[in-house]
């Protein structure tokens, strides 16, 4: 089996998730064989990756252009500021590689639109990285809908939050990084269209970022097919505040929910089975009274570790041709919700987005 060759571009904090999520999976044919810093100088993971593995592997360059040129390269894994994602993805595209980029795909629409056209037009693999899609108790809710479990999905709450960014300061920085709607509430952006579909309109408030980056936001989506969702985002937890997660979803049948904060991260309520014909022991047994049913799911959100998840998904893609969970197109409809949020909250009024 052929070793594909993957460089990064980042060694922040996405790059260094990224990295350990290949090197797990160097098992199936993957090896990272440079990242790309902007002053060339390693991090502290990445000095200690290299001294561990004789001081060559991974190779450390200086600037994006140069890694993606290194011979032999067959994927560019961009974990760059969100700024930089249009120039990469354009660059990784005109040299015939396969690219996977950390979302958000680009800081505004027109960039993520222009993004995807250089991909499409080189007809290279390319996947946004919408890693909640591959957390276990995101995608096993989604699964419960997709089966009918809860009826007719109708109305979705979604929550994300904690400290502000203090790994950087571009991401406080709302021009560069979209504050926590594009860059953070994107997420659940992404996940509730994969449950709902087109969106049609977004009502959006957030305070405003001051010099500490500290936003809180609330984004109110109603979809194409009728169904509403909220998702709200945080930013101003107090330092060492733990990041949290948690969501629910509202059927005709059935209320889901799972959450961060317990060990069981995932509960269900469903409604008994509704009554057949007048007299008939299957309407008997099933208008029966009783209590609600309740089912649990796995309970850690964590095994296996979604970023591995998701790269072995593009990996699967790149070698096998499968299908991808996650298209730009996809990502780039995500990226419009969240701009078209931001336009919201700053006008004050509901934004027409059909993304």
């Amino acid at each position: 089996m052929p070793t594909r060759k993957v460089v990064i571009l980042g060694a922040g904090l996405m790059g260094e998730v990224h990295y350990r999520a290949w090197k797990a999976l160097e098992a199936e044919g993957v090896e990272v064989v440079a990242v790309a810093k902007s002053d060339g100088r390693p991090r502290a993971w990445l000095q200690r990756e290299q001294e561990s593995r004789g001081g060559q592997v991974p190779r450390i360059v200086a600037g994006y252009g140069e890694a993606i040129a290194l011979p032999g390269v067959d994927i560019v894994d961009i974990c760059l500021p969100t700024p930089l994602h249009r120039d990469a993805i354009e660059a990784a595209a005109a040299a015939g590689k396969a690219v996977v980029c950390e979302k958000p795909l680009a800081r505004s629409a027109a960039e993520a639109e222009a993004a995807v056209e250089a991909a499409a037009r080189r007809g290279v693999p390319f996947m946004v990285a919408q890693v909640v899609r591959f957390f276990p108790d995101y995608r096993l809710a989604r699964e419960a809908v997709v089966r009918g479990q809860l009826g007719v999905a109708r109305s979705a709450r979604c929550f994300r939050g904690g400290a502000v960014p203090a790994w950087n300061t571009w991401m406080r920085d709302e021009s560069q990084s979209g504050g926590v709607i594009v860059d953070m509430l994107v997420h659940d952006i992404d996940y509730l269209r994969w449950i709902f579909g087109p969106v049609a309109r977004v009502s959006a408030v957030k305070t405003s970022t001051g010099s500490s980056g500290e936003q809180h936001a609330a984004v109110l989506l109603r979809f194409e097919n009728g169904a509403i969702a909220m998702a709200e985002g945080a930013w101003s937890f107090p330092p060492g505040a733990p990041f949290t997660t948690e969501a629910e979803i509202a059927g005709t049948q059935g209320l889901l929910q799972w959450s961060s904060h317990g060990a069981e991260s995932v509960r269900s309520w469903r409604r008994p089975p509704r009554a057949g014909p007048a007299g008939s022991q299957a309407g008997e047994a099933a208008g029966a009274p009783g209590p609600e049913a309740e089912t649990r799911l796995p309970a850690s959100p964590l095994d296996p570790d979604p970023y591995t998840l998701e790269l072995e998904h593009f990996l699967e893609h790149v070698t096998q041709g499968s299908p991808l969970d996650v298209t730009p197109e996809e990502a780039l409809a995500a990226v419009r919700v969240a701009e078209a949020a931001n336009r919201a909250a700053l006008e004050g009024r509901p934004v027409e987005v059909h993304a």
